[in-house]
């Protein structure tokens, strides 16, 4: 015997089964991009960090350079015997001048 209400029922549970399994499926494409967003965030984030620390090792670079260069023009006035020379002021000078024009134009 054939009964209306059960097979009209049987085909709403399917329905509602198949419902379901879309929602399911809705919620973790969801979940999905959202996780793929933080990735996508952290990589960026990463990304910065590196391109920061490879511009904090340009000027450390520099400021080591610029030491070492006061070093060997402060070996080169005791080499003199306390003779004091205008010209190699000068030129110091001239130097230190240059070097922190570069710097603050890197920085730019």
């Amino acid at each position: 015997m054939w009964n209306m209400s059960s097979d009209v029922s049987l085909i709403n549970q399917r329905a509602t089964g198949v419902r379901t399994i879309e929602v399911e499926k809705q919620q973790l494409m969801d979940e999905l991009v959202a996780i793929i967003e933080q990735r996508n965030e952290i990589i960026s984030n990463l990304d910065q960090d590196r391109q920061r620390e490879r511009e904090e090792d340009l000027i450390l670079e520099d400021m080591m350079k610029n030491k070492e260069f006061q070093k060997e023009e402060l070996k080169e006035i005791k080499k003199s015997k306390g003779k004091f020379r205008a010209s190699k002021v000068f030129k110091m000078l001239n130097h230190k001048s240059e070097r922190s024009k570069d710097s603050t134009d890197k920085k730019s």
